[in-house]
């Protein structure tokens, strides 16, 4: 039975009155029920392979944590080079899901790849040179499908898994240093001289950008003045933190902030807004990525700086929590220079959060709650080498080891002259070294090793990490994976 064949109390409803009770109902009917879900809704989830460090720092939250549990007790058993590409300078090179590894490298006339795939054993799957010379400043993202999503100072591209375009778009501007992405999915992009911006992932398109500015008192005047960034953001949920300094002419000012930004949604025409939440000022510069820990129900952002508060002039490590509306500092812990290599999560129940000095032997754990020092490893003692000193001196990448269950760092150490680089795997748990690979082939400083260690597995089960060096190629060992299982 129709709505316009029912009688209210013995009155019948004409056509018009019809025809409005129907609207009105039918209307009604669709607020109560609220739009359907959308089937192009994206999650992170959909964006980022997991584990297996598959974008910058290996997720959001900056972790250097690549989630894998491998063998990796028992050293390497071979490996492969591909010198058809130049390296990755200070980039973090490569990004790996289950079944491939995906690396940015600075590209040149005689080597013109700037974005090359490879399957585990080093053999090219694609390669691509749609962006320019400089897409090694941003490891890509590659997905569980292996799609990858890589960006240079002018476009941001989406690759299929075959190397094929799904699209490429424009960026807002500036130099981005590796894309992030957000719980919804979105992209995000911060830059050195440009905004902090944001893409959808399905079609590229920029839904919101952000140019952080913000007028300040510097040499007696009110000055306004822009704020960009040389790491990569970090993210928890929609909410971005970025380590930011004064950027043009006041660069050398020594402000720097820390800023947490949020991706909200807007009643503009994309829908999207970039809104500061709050900043925490400290002295610049901070030569590292933030880190993200959670300690009783708040985000804690892990960074350094050249002081802790603007007035400081003491390179710290620096946690500052996330109250909301504001940052708090929660600790501080003095170093003997400004790191240059992100912070890494330990893996381990008790936690802690490993800061590498720049151009140190040691690398020290602090407590995540207080700053105290936990534990300190000397690369000296870790190698030992009578005839050369040692340092840490690319990203530190975690794992667990199959067997012990041990967290395993893996990071490339060179020597005081730097003729010498080795790719190293630490037990943290005993302090011990579990195999060493010397990878230089006599290129002093490029043979050696800035980025990061993304690990896959072969046809074989033979875990694999897959780097890039400065101007020595990508390359890639292969471990042996133990007795059978």
């Amino acid at each position: 039975m129709s709505i316009c064949s029912r009688q209210l109390e013995n009155f019948v409803l004409g056509p018009l009155q019809c025809s409005v009770l129907t609207f009105l109902v039918l209307l009604a009917l669709a607020l109560s029920i609220g739009p359907a879900a959308s089937a192009e809704e994206v999650s992170v989830d959909d964006v980022l392979a997991r584990p297996g460090c598959a974008m910058a720092h290996c997720d959001p939250g900056m972790s250097d944590n690549s989630g894998k549990v491998f063998p990796l007790s028992y050293g390497v058993v071979g490996s492969w080079r591909d010198t058809d590409v130049n390296g990755s300078l200070v980039g973090l090179g490569c990004v790996a899901n289950d079944d491939s590894a995906v690396c940015s490298f600075r590209s040149s006339s005689s080597r013109p790849i700037e974005i090359r795939a490879y399957d585990p054993d080093g053999v090219p799957r694609w390669g691509s040179q749609t962006l320019s010379s400089r897409a090694f400043y941003s490891s890509p993202i590659i997905g569980p499908n292996g799609d990858v999503v890589a960006v240079d100072e002018r476009n941001i591209v989406r690759f299929g898994s075959d190397g094929s375009t799904v699209w490429s778009k424009a960026t807002a501007g500036g130099n981005p240093i590796s894309p992030n992405v957000t719980q919804d999915g979105h992209l995000i992009l911060a830059t050195k001289g440009g905004p902090v911006s944001a893409y959808d992932f399905e079609t590229g398109d920029l839904v919101a950008q952000l140019q952080i500015e913000d007028r300040i008192r510097l040499r007696w005047r009110t000055r306004s003045v822009l704020f960009d960034t040389v790491n990569t953001p970090a993210v928890s949920g929609n909410r971005i933190y970025i380590s930011t300094r004064s950027s043009g002419r006041f660069r050398r000012s020594g402000t720097g902030r820390l800023y947490a930004i949020d991706l909200v949604r807007d009643s503009g025409s994309s829908g999207y807004a970039l809104e500061i939440a709050w900043y925490y000022e400290f002295r610049a510069p901070s030569g590292t990525s933030p880190t993200l820990s959670r300690i009783d129900g708040k985000t804690v952002i892990f960074f350094d700086g050249a002081g802790a508060t603007p007035s400081a002039n003491d390179p710290a490590a620096i946690a500052v929590m996330d109250m909301g509306d504001r940052g708090e500092l929660l600790w501080s812990y003095s170093l003997s220079s400004v790191p240059q290599m992100s912070p890494a999560l330990d893996p381990r129940p008790e936690g802690g959060i490993w800061y590498l000095p720049f151009e140190s032997s040691q690398i020290v754990r602090l407590s995540e709650e207080g700053g105290n020092e936990v534990q300190r490893i000397d690369f000296n003692d870790i190698i030992d080498e009578s005839s050369s000193s040692f340092r840490p001196f690319s990203v530190m990448t975690l794992a667990t080891d199959a067997d012990s269950g041990n967290p395993v760092m893996i990071v490339a150490a060179t020597n005081s002259n730097e003729s010498i680089t080795y790719v190293v795997a630490i037990d943290l748990s005993e302090e011990t070294l579990l195999w060493k690979y010397q990878i230089d082939e006599g290129r002093g400083f490029y043979g050696g090793v800035s980025g990061q260690f993304a690990m896959t597995t072969n046809v074989d089960g033979d875990p694999v990490l897959v780097f890039s060096t400065r101007r020595n190629g990508a390359w890639g060992l292969i471990l042996d994976k133990g007795p059978a299982r």
